[in-house]
């Protein structure tokens, strides 16, 4: 009688077997598909470029994905209801539920929760803020000469903002409320200035105009340490790799500074901040992690503070990377 040969093997090596060619399979299957289809990131709030501010984060995270070498396409994250939190948006990309990536500030709980892309988007220039003012503020403000005067005026703020905590932290008086209702509240005087980065301010400033009385204060600044950056699920070590690879060679290529210089939402942050004519308070943060504190040490350029350089031909330059050495960070 002729037995057939796998009856002479034990089932469990049969099984085992069986479940390695199926994994081998599913491999060959999922590397196929990667060469032949992009991989679709979702990306909070992707679907809302007509924002300038948005169109910014978005647009950089797909240079820094194409640059990666990899084949990506960026999707909004499709959350359930209309609107979502900061809360949500960040459980979300922990959970890998409805979102892969979104961009917030550095030193709060996604710091915590979630894993950064060591990259600033603003190559630091997050932590310069002014302020929006009703006339009332306007007034006030320009009698600032110290921290301690402008401990005097009330400021508003958001209550999940970490900029709120650096604030507080200093002894600067806060009216906090949701964003959504801080700009009507400048325009009642429920406070006296309204505290916007630097490179919100531009795009925020044209859509709201001056008929509410709101107007950008000229001579006094916030610094600290701080910037946005991206985030993701702890578990997406690939889509961390990926993004960091791509900043970080848009940044040693001039890339990252010309995508600042020379975006609508950005480049005529200088001609309305006017940030080198300004009165500028230093404040410390505690707040951020370890990596974000070598990011933001490392991948800096130069201060919005400071001049622009002036080029061989007397042009001014603003894209050359500021520190050379970070081209050679792991």
């Amino acid at each position: 009688m002729t037995m057939n040969a796998q009856a002479l093997l034990p089932t469990a090596i049969l099984l085992h077997a069986r479940c390695w060619g199926a994994a081998l399979l599913s491999l060959l299957c999922l590397h196929s598909y990667g060469a032949d289809t992009p991989m679709v990131v979702r990306v909070e709030a992707a679907s809302a470029r007509d924002n300038p501010v948005v169109a910014y984060r978005i647009e950089l995270a797909q240079k820094a994905l194409n640059a990666s070498g990899k084949r990506y396409t960026i999707e909004s994250c499709h959350f359930p209801a209309a609107q979502t939190s900061d809360a949500r948006a960040r459980d979300s990309v922990r959970n890998q539920h409805y979102c892969d990536v979104i961009a917030t500030s550095a030193g709060g709980k996604a710091s915590r929760e979630l894993s950064v892309v060591p990259v600033p988007l603003y190559l630091g220039g997050g932590g310069y803020r002014v302020f929006m003012a009703n006339q009332h503020g306007h007034d006030r403000a320009a009698k600032v000469r110290s921290l301690a005067d402008l401990r005097k005026l009330s400021i508003g703020s958001g209550p999940d903002w970490i900029d709120s905590n650096i604030m507080l932290d200093s002894g600067l008086n806060l009216v906090q409320a949701e964003y959504i209702h801080l700009f009507s509240m400048l325009a009642v005087k429920r406070f006296d200035l309204l505290t916007r980065a630097i490179y919100e301010v531009t795009g925020e400033f044209r859509n709201i105009g001056l008929e509410d009385g709101i107007v950008l204060e000229p001579r006094l600044m916030l610094h600290y340490p701080n910037d946005l950056f991206f985030y993701v699920a702890p578990e997406r070590k690939d889509l961390q790799e990926d993004l960091y690879k791509g900043m970080k060679i848009l940044y040693c290529n001039g890339e990252l500074q010309r995508h600042i210089s020379e975006h609508y939402s950005t480049r005529a942050m200088r001609t309305l901040v006017r940030p080198e004519r300004r009165l500028v308070f230093e404040l410390p943060n505690k707040y951020l992690s370890r990596s974000e504190t070598w990011a933001l040490q490392t991948f800096t350029s130069a201060p919005p503070t400071q001049p622009l350089r002036k080029g061989a031909g007397g042009k001014a330059e603003s894209f050359a990377p500021y520190n050379p050495q970070a081209c050679n960070a792991p």
